[in-house]
């Protein structure tokens, strides 16, 4: 009897429990993504942009698909297929129906990832995506209207946006919500783009920082913190950004905390208690987290020793004040030291076969594709004669480098292989650090470098088709389309 009761309470419980969980869902119609995984993202955190798995459906025959899961707060999400991305944002417990196309009308499709606009079907005139597209109009109205003044009669531009701004807050009242929060920092970007010296900056702060709370789930408010501190190091007086770096140099935190405090927007705050001024650390967690947006912005700056910032980082993530500000280093720290696209491509230092020493400024303006291999591999020939016709048609646009592991059985086929290959070759001790930084662990491996430096992808698609028929080939051949269709509009707009 005593267990049927235990029994029966436990199902209570349960119930109750998945009855305050909030469950969102999403559900529509993805014609081009038929067979094909459709995946929804959560941010980790909204400095790194980290990224964790929330909910996963297949797209059916007829089109469809649909996912359910726990969804606790207001938050933005992307949605993920076939490399191609979409945001959008979820209230709790409610459900969203969309239509996600291959790619927007007015763009063409890129076979290396599109970012596509959702179509939203039947959104409800409260949800925060209705609200935040109305809000947006709203301010589009305002500028096409009034634009015309900040050249004739800035004063009179900036009356009529004083009047605009105080109608929007008298509509919302006071609105803590999270569309509050996504009004007032929408303001902090309107008026980042008139203002631009430092006294500005710090009118930006006073007005819209620094009285309110760091709101570490609000991505508008982040946009206004990542423009705001963008580049915060090089902001800081010469005397201040020395004492950063000797404490960067010195692996600690402790002291570049210390060496913030003397710039205006991340000084320590005081305030009058029984009759005396004492520090309320109001702006310290603010400090801390401007402290780790900075190191993570010099870490590709051959000025400061990677290593430290690691370090630094490191020990934030471990011992930070504050368990958001640990959470957003140690996701920095991955970002920071990951291969993947959208990132600065690590630096290297390769010596080829005929002498000359090869680093990322060697290809500065122009694309890099690794070809990374052993030559002792059945298929290497095959895939070197493949990559040798791609190599003709496309080595105006694209620089080919081939890596290979030393520890190789000298043979006559090996140096056949070698030597047949037309371009940069190099080759490498197997612990050579090149191989651990690109995370190589398995061959044949592609990389495909941009020219700014900025990973493409890794892998990249190689010579041989992979599961949907695609080879490196076409990459190289859409990157030339864009090419000519960029040099086209510049001779137009002559």
């Amino acid at each position: 009897m005593t267990q049927k009761i235990v029994l029966t309470a436990s199902l209570i419980l349960s119930f109750l429990f998945i009855q305050a969980q909030k469950i969102t869902t999403i559900k529509g119609y993805a014609p081009d993504y038929i067979g094909k995984s459709i995946e929804v993202y959560e941010f980790m955190d909204l400095l790194s942009m980290k990224e964790s798995l929330l909910a996963v459906s297949t797209v059916k025959e007829d089109s469809t698909f649909s996912m359910s899961f726990i969804n606790q707060k207001v938050q933005k999400v992307v949605i993920r297929s076939n490399n191609n991305y979409s945001y959008l944002y979820l209230e709790p417990g409610k459900t969203y129906e969309l239509l996600l196309p291959l790619h927007d009308k007015d763009k063409p499709y890129r076979p290396l990832g599109n970012y596509v606009t959702s179509v939203f079907l039947n959104l409800d005139s409260n949800d925060i995506n209705q609200k935040i597209i109305d809000f947006d109009n709203s301010i589009d109205k305002f500028y096409a209207r009034n634009l015309v003044y900040y050249v004739k009669n800035k004063q009179k531009f900036l009356d009529l946006l004083k009047t605009y701004k105080d109608s929007v807050y008298a509509s919302i009242k006071n609105d803590s919500s999270y569309y509050g929060a996504f009004v007032h920092y929408s303001f902090v970007d309107m008026d980042m783009s008139l203002y631009t010296n430092e006294k500005a900056r710090q009118y930006i702060f006073d007005t819209y920082i620094s009285k309110y709370p760091v709101l570490y789930d609000n991505d508008f408010y982040f946009t206004s913190i990542k423009k705001l501190y963008s580049k915060i190091f090089s902001q800081l007086d010469m005397e201040v950004n020395n004492r950063v770096y000797m404490a960067i140099l010195k692996k600690s935190p402790a002291l570049i905390m210390k060496a913030l405090e003397s710039e205006y927007t991340l000084r320590p705050v005081f305030a009058s208690k029984d009759g005396k001024m004492v520090l309320t650390h109001s702006n310290e967690r603010l400090r801390e987290l401007i402290m780790i947006k900075g190191l993570s912005e010099v870490y590709h700056n051959s000025e400061y020793p990677k290593t430290n910032v690691i370090e630094i980082l490191d020990s934030v993530s471990k011992f930070g004040k504050y368990q958001e500000n640990r959470l957003i280093a140690s996701n920095i720290i991955l970002r920071l030291t990951e291969i993947t696209p959208g990132n600065p491509a690590p630096n290297f230092a390769l010596t080829t076969k005929k002498g000359d020493l090869l680093s990322l400024k060697s290809f500065e303006n122009s694309y890099l594709y690794f070809h990374i291999f052993r030559p002792d591999y059945a298929t290497s020939s095959q895939d070197i004669e493949l990559l040798k016709q791609i190599y003709q048609r496309y080595s105006d646009i694209v620089r080919f480098v081939s890596v290979y592991p030393k520890n190789i059985k000298a043979n006559k086929k090996n140096a056949q292989i070698i030597q047949s290959i037309p371009w940069d070759i190099i080759e490498l001790d197997e612990e050579d650090n090149f191989f651990k930084t690109y995370k190589v662990n398995n061959f044949p491996y592609y990389i495909l470098i941009d020219r700014t430096g900025t990973v493409v992808s890794a892998p990249a698609l190689g010579p041989k088709p992979n599961g949907e028929l695609m080879t490196i080939d076409k990459i190289f051949y859409d990157i030339r389309k864009m090419d000519e269709i960029i040099k086209e509009r510049e001779k137009r707009n002559k």
